[in-house]
């Protein structure tokens, strides 16, 4: 059998994304790479600021910065070692914007750069495609976002209803609840034809090693799905996290399947596909969300 080897993210990234095959066939088929999400058919979204205005730090982000800070006014991320502050209060992470007058390396501004720690894109046997770090991660670190097709409410259901049909889901929903908790903002992300490493991140049912964030980058309201380690993890482990709040139908975050193997079950009239994440909290099933 030929082995593929080669840089899955095609230039796209700031580091190499390499990528082994070793049963012969190319990581995913009709997929494109991109750094950061699209509009639906591969636009370029737009995540500038709506108003020119920000902080008017010198070079450096400090706590009290009024961008990136938490109720207590300290930083969301640690000005030193640029990792996600795990006693902050804030439920929504900020970082400076163009409208900023600190410098473009400042410890506010890590998601908007993209990855920057070596991952691996690798088979593993059963599961298909998976995600690795090629290095020690602490607790806090930022992996990567969650890049795809930014998708309506509409067209998300649409397409949920024929990914379900076929097995196999690259569709993440959010609902990100107001402050009011009267309102909240969905936010749909389909990595099936346009997605970047995060399209190949595997569910594990005991929660996984790294936790959602959502990230607001200066002024712009959309929020940027974006991945942390919610534990250290030391090089060479596969990246996971848990696809749904609890592994039955009616959870409240995702609804998403990598199973490339396509396999499901029907409960309750209901198609469940087969989790394989090997963990003693497994449930046996991928979670799924009919609501959404």
């Amino acid at each position: 059998m030929k082995r593929l080897a080669g840089d899955s993210a095609a230039g796209r990234e700031k580091i190499l994304l390499p990528y082994t095959s070793r049963s012969g066939i190319e990581y995913a088929e009709n997929f494109t790479y991109v750094a950061t999400c699209v509009t639906s058919g591969g636009s370029q979204a737009d995540f500038g600021d709506l108003f020119a205005t920000g902080c008017d730090c010198e070079k450096e982000c400090f706590d009290g910065c009024i961008c990136g800070r938490d109720q207590h006014g300290l930083a969301h991320y640690h000005p030193v070692t640029r990792r996600l502050r795990t006693s902050r209060c804030s439920y929504v992470v900020r970082e400076c914007g163009a409208g900023c007058s600190c410098a473009s390396d400042c410890s506010s501004r890590l998601v908007q750069h993209g990855i920057t720690i070596p991952l691996q894109l690798y088979q593993v046997e059963g599961k298909g495609w998976a995600v690795r770090c090629a290095s020690d991660l602490p607790e806090g670190t930022f992996v990567c976002e969650y890049a795809g097709e930014l998708l309506s409410t509409v067209e998300s259901r649409a397409r949920f209803v024929e990914y379900d049909r076929k097995g196999s889901n690259f569709l993440l929903v959010l609902r990100e609840v107001m402050g009011s908790g009267s309102a909240s903002l969905r936010i749909n992300i389909d990595a099936t034809y346009y997605g970047n490493a995060a399209r190949f991140i595997n569910h594990s049912c005991d929660g996984g090693n790294l936790q959602i964030e959502l990230v607001r980058i200066g002024s712009n309201p959309l929020p940027r799905v974006a991945f942390f380690t919610s534990r250290g993890v030391p090089a060479y482990s596969e990246l996971t996290f848990a696809y749904g709040d609890i592994p039955v139908p009616n959870v409240h975050k995702a609804h998403q399947s990598s199973n490339e193997n396509g396999e499901t079950n029907n409960t309750a009239g209901l198609s469940h596909a087969v989790c394989k994440c090997g963990t003693p909290a497994c449930s046996g099933w991928l979670p799924r969300d009919e609501s959404i």
